[in-house]
């Protein structure tokens, strides 16, 4: 699916009943694409998810995230699902300007003291974070579960039989790439096998 300005443009004229003076593309990656959207009366960031069930559950961690981080993070304006004015899954969010520390190479020159201010505030805010915990276990949307092996379970489950199921697939033709293969594969079993022989005690084996 490609996500186009159009349909950015398509999407705010549903939600204002009028289009925008402008879109700027500002990046994506593999879940969606923002876009600048600037109107007579405000500026701000229309999120559009590559796939459907996404929008919702981002806009959640960012509500929870705006609520708990000492950082700024931007307020959610709108969740909405397609529809057929706007055939994407989007929600609007606050632009909030700065600069993305992964390509602002400036930092690299900054001073050692400089670097260490910033690690350490990035360490505060996860630390801040992960201090707020929720009585049950799972989907931040639906925490049902009393504890992460239960969770968790059912996914080292299916990373299991996954990978037996590739290994029995496999392609003996070459084999190189076959014993390559096997390594990875078997180094996968291995992790979801010792998970669930650990936790088995506690997990509901469905």
């Amino acid at each position: 699916m490609k996500i186009k300005a159009q349909d950015i443009i398509d999407a705010v004229n549903v939600e204002y009943d009028k289009a925008p003076n402008s879109v700027k593309f500002l990046g994506g990656g593999s879940f969606g694409r923002a876009f600048k959207v600037d109107m007579e009366d405000k500026t701000f960031v229309v999120k559009a998810f590559l796939n459907d069930g996404l929008c919702k559950k981002e806009a959640e961690d960012l509500k929870i995230l705006r609520e708990y981080c000492p950082v700024k993070m931007p307020k959610v304006y709108f969740v909405r699902q397609k529809c057929d004015g706007a055939p994407v899954e989007r929600f609007g969010m606050e632009l909030i300007e700065g600069h993305d520390s992964f390509t602002n190479f400036a930092l690299l020159f900054k001073s050692k003291a400089q670097k260490a201010r910033f690690a350490n505030a990035v360490c505060d805010a996860l630390i801040e974070l992960h201090s707020h915990t929720s009585a049950k276990f799972g989907d931040i949307l639906d925490p049902r579960f009393d504890n992460w092996q239960d969770f968790y379970y059912p996914y080292a489950k299916n990373i299991m039989q996954g990978a037996k199921s590739s290994t029995t697939r496999e392609n003996s033709k070459n084999i190189s790439t076959t014993r390559q293969m096997r390594f990875g594969q078997i180094t996968t079993i291995s992790s979801a096998t010792r998970f669930m022989r650990r936790h088995s005690f506690t997990a509901t084996q469905t």
